[in-house]
């Protein structure tokens, strides 16, 4: 027999024996008061009877209180235990070690293989405020609570973090700067938590190149030549690193965007330039209708001495040939020669050869009234052009005139006379 069951089995054998003191308690009590009662024939008066009845009702209370009642605190209840199946251990499972170094082998989850990158290619340049929309491909299907995680970093920041569940993602109107990218598909754990399914992709970069500056006006635009004088450009995309290039290139002061300003040297040579304003980021401005000139100073008039008039002479006609003769007090250098000037009244006498002789000899065929007339001036034959010695006005002596009756006639020479 079991100890459970014994226990069980004591308990009712006391609580049947309590049961049958009690009841005989009950009739001897009630026989009592019946007897005493009957017998003396008043049931108030204090009689020894009564105090056997009383006596009779406190064994009663107390037999029922230990029947019924719950035990004191001096006689605790036996225990019972529950008769219920116990649970089934599972055994954890014990690491597996390996032969060489008895370490345990921690087994983790196996990644899904990474997305592939394939929009823009890697190293695609941009212009500035271009949409840049990215886009990857997977073999694997996103379940649910799982993402597509995608950093974008520009270059010396910390990278931002997009959460999708599409295969692309736009960024709108980035600044300008170089920028890396890599995706991997991830999965939520809590607020603000995930875990990786796939390894991270390769990064791949782009580039936005910034604006290119703009020319729009020039002020003052114009200075005359070896003097010094500032200018205002005006346009757009304007920044603190361009370079002004005037010429030569120039020490340009940023004011903003639209407006830098920059001092145009002395040195400076005449001429037209074009406003140039390159920016080592956003490349070059070459306006082909924005410009500066420097403007070449007047010639300052060479002083000479004056030069002596040639002095007519007369060489006489022989025949058609008439020979001039003149004097001059100076020597011609190279480039400087004798013009014989001839012509017929009312004509004015005309070149009609060079020399560096101090006579000519020329051949008439009409009768009739000439002028002539020795210049001096310089200049090369080939040209075909002489000009003044001076650059002002011509050197020349007075007109000499005569009168020529034809080949046969030999008539005196004339003084010359003012023209």
């Amino acid at each position: 027999m079991s100890t459970g069951t014994t226990v069980r089995l004591r308990r009712c054998l006391s609580l049947h024996s309590r049961g049958r003191t009690m009841n005989l308690l009950r009739s001897n009590c009630t026989k009592s008061r019946g007897f005493t009662g009957g017998y003396s024939g008043i049931t108030a008066a204090i009689t020894p009877a009564t105090l056997l009845t009383a006596a009779c009702l406190v064994v009663f209370i107390i037999l029922s209180m230990s029947a019924c009642g719950t035990p004191t605190p001096t006689e605790p209840p036996p225990h019972l235990p529950m008769l219920s199946p116990s649970p089934t251990l599972t055994p954890s499972p014990s690491p597996t070690l390996t032969a060489s170094t008895d370490v345990p082998t921690i087994v983790t989850p196996t990644l899904v293989s990474p997305v592939t990158l394939t929009e823009p290619k890697s190293g695609s340049e941009f212009e500035w405020g271009s949409e840049i929309t990215l886009h990857w491909s997977s073999l694997y299907t996103l379940q649910a609570g799982e993402c597509y995680r995608l950093k974008v970093q520009a270059e010396g920041q910390n990278a931002l973090v997009f959460y999708s569940t599409e295969d692309d993602f736009t960024l709108s109107a980035p600044s300008s700067g170089k920028y890396e990218w890599a995706v991997a598909i991830v999965r939520s754990i809590g607020e603000d938590r995930y875990e990786l399914v796939s390894d991270e992709s390769d990064w791949h970069s782009f580039e936005i190149v910034p604006p290119k500056p703009v020319v729009y006006s020039i002020s003052p635009d114009s200075t005359a030549q070896g003097r010094a004088v500032q200018v205002v450009v005006s346009g757009e995309n304007f920044t603190r690193s361009l370079t002004l290039i005037i010429g030569v290139p120039l020490q340009a002061t940023f004011v903003d965007s639209s407006t830098i300003t920059a001092t145009v040297p002395i040195t400076l040579a005449a001429g037209q330039y074009p406003v140039i304003v390159q920016d080592p980021a956003g490349g070059t401005s070459i306006s082909s209708t924005i410009s500066f000139t420097v403007q070449a100073l007047p010639p300052t008039p060479t002083v000479r001495p004056p030069y002596p008039l040639p002095v007519l002479g007369w060489g006489g006609i022989i025949g058609c040939n008439v020979t001039f003769k003149w004097e001059w007090t100076r020597t011609l250098a190279k480039d400087e020669w004798f013009a014989v000037r001839v012509g017929k009244d009312p004509n004015p006498p005309r070149a009609q050869t060079w020399t560096q002789e101090l006579q000519y000899t020329y051949v008439l065929t009409e009768s009739g009234k000439y002028a002539w007339q020795i210049a001096i001036c310089r200049g090369k034959p080939e040209d075909a052009h002489c000009s003044s010695l001076d650059g002002t006005e011509l050197v020349a002596s007075e007109y000499g005139v005569f009168e020529f009756g034809g080949c046969a006639t030999k008539p005196p020479p004339i003084k010359p006379t003012p023209p």
